[in-house]
């Protein structure tokens, strides 16, 4: 499985893990390390996302959370759930949500 780095000075600071269907770029995991969480880097990752997505001729991005293994920490799923809405991408249903692009 493809994984991408988001860097800053040559350090990593990000990632996600990838793979490609015929149309749509699934992203497995992603993640910002907490140090350089709200500090606009979940932005540049989308974008880095959304990027490599169209260069494999992507239509769509699905993407499933990790809030799902532990539903018991409320604040933290509805916060991810407006960061994922912010971005363009909507809920499909308890797991996924989804980009078209």
């Amino acid at each position: 499985m493809p994984k991408s780095f988001i860097t800053l000075n040559k350090l990593k600071i990000g990632y996600y893990l990838y793979s490609i269907t015929e149309s749509d770029f699934y992203i497995h995991n992603l993640e910002i390390s907490i140090k350089y969480r709200g500090k606009g880097y979940f932005k540049q990752l989308i974008e880095n996302i959304k990027q490599t997505a169209k260069t494999n001729n992507c239509q769509t991005i699905t993407l499933q959370p990790e809030y799902q293994n532990d539903l018991s920490n409320f604040d933290t799923t509805e916060k991810l759930k407006q960061l994922y809405n912010s971005y363009g991408f909507n809920q499909i249903n308890e797991l996924f949500f989804r980009l078209q692009l």
